[in-house]
């Protein structure tokens, strides 16, 4: 609420739960997990796209250990493109 041109707090009621946000609490975000991440790379060389890489990558988690109400990963792919101009 503005009253005036100065900033007045809304009221709060406290007899809300706060721990009904369980993600926002740094202690149940935590877990282990290992992935296989298998990936290709596509070097151009020679020509007018010399120096131009594509890479694609596949990350699936083997072993998923986590903390606290979090979503476990399925899948993940990872593409990218990098040029080197020198």
């Amino acid at each position: 609420m503005i009253v005036r041109g100065t900033s007045v707090p809304a009221p709060c009621d406290t007899t809300l739960n706060q721990s009904l946000v369980p993600t926002a609490r740094p202690d149940l975000r935590a877990g282990q997990r290992v992935d296989i991440a298998p990936g290709l790379n596509f070097h151009i060389r020679d020509g007018a796209l010399s120096g131009l890489r594509f890479a694609a990558e596949g990350l699936y988690p083997v072993y998923q250990s986590l903390d606290g109400p979090q979503l476990k990963r399925k899948w993940t792919v990872i593409l990218g493109t990098q040029w080197a101009f020198f």
